[in-house]
């Protein structure tokens, strides 16, 4: 989990922890990170606390007289040995996103890698820690929609209704299985079992001609056919004029309602 997490904070560029002093794994004595109550509760959190206004590191006369510590010179001049130049370069140069020293009070359990992201470690699933991974590896276009684009006008707005239309179209799961895949044009057709060799041949069914997603939903003419007789006995029952264009048969009709299909 711990791995994991370290992953997710690299790839949302999660280095607000590297100005913390406590248990920070790049600030070691002996060899582990470390924690001083002391500090902590006279506000000494951040490596920025230890410099002066000029970014040097408090000498430790200057450390006491401004923070009243018990803690010896041997004990602060250890802890000074121990912070790697380059993070005292980073924090000097301001290269390090601020830290507020109220995430400290806050609740813990809250994990936010950007300004727009938050998760909640108590009630995080494992498909919440999917999404953020995802979201940052997975940043090129769903090759299913970008092949319906080329034959289709269909801008992303529209996609994205006709993803999330797949909750409404059906209540059925596995309906709304096969909406999934067709959109990503996984569907198995008569091309694809030749492929893999389960068939000898890719030829429609119905028509004879080369087989495909296309062809089997748009451009095979028993599909036509059917479609043309489908909206026919939708006009004669409702007394209407209804016009579906191919891409209203495909992925449904959005022109009417937010949200329409049929």
């Amino acid at each position: 989990m711990l791995s994991f997490l370290d992953d997710l904070k690299t790839l949302y560029n999660y280095n607000l922890g590297q100005t913390v002093l406590f248990k920070n794994r790049e600030i070691l004595i002996d060899g582990k990170p470390f924690f001083i109550q002391e500090w902590f509760s006279k506000g000494i959190i951040l490596i920025s606390d230890l410099l002066d206004e000029q970014g040097q590191l408090l000498s430790y006369q200057a450390f006491k007289a401004k923070y009243q510590c018990k803690t010896n010179f041997l004990n602060y001049y250890q802890v000074r040995s121990t912070i790697p130049d380059s993070l005292l370069a980073k924090t000097k140069n301001n290269n390090l996103e601020p830290l507020s020293k109220s995430i400290f009070l806050q609740n813990h359990s809250i994990f936010d890698p950007d300004s727009s992201t938050k998760v909640n470690f108590e009630t995080a699933k494992v498909k919440d820690f999917h999404w953020l991974l995802n979201k940052q590896v997975n940043n090129s276009p769903h090759p299913g929609p970008t092949k319906w684009s080329k034959s289709m006008p269909i801008c992303a707005k529209q996609w994205e209704k006709i993803f999330i239309s797949i909750k409404q179209v059906s209540r059925e799961n596995k309906l709304r299985e096969f909406h999934f895949k067709f959109l990503h044009r996984i569907v198995v057709t008569k091309k694809e079992l030749c492929r893999f060799g389960i068939k000898n041949d890719s030829e429609c069914l119905y028509c004879g001609e080369q087989d495909s997603i296309d062809h089997t939903f748009s451009d095979c003419l028993f599909t036509k056919d059917f479609l043309s007789k489908v909206v026919q006995w939708f006009n004669n029952c409702n007394r209407s004029t209804f016009k579906p264009s191919n891409q209203d048969f495909l992925f449904g009709i959005f022109s009417i309602l937010p949200i329409k299909n049929y």
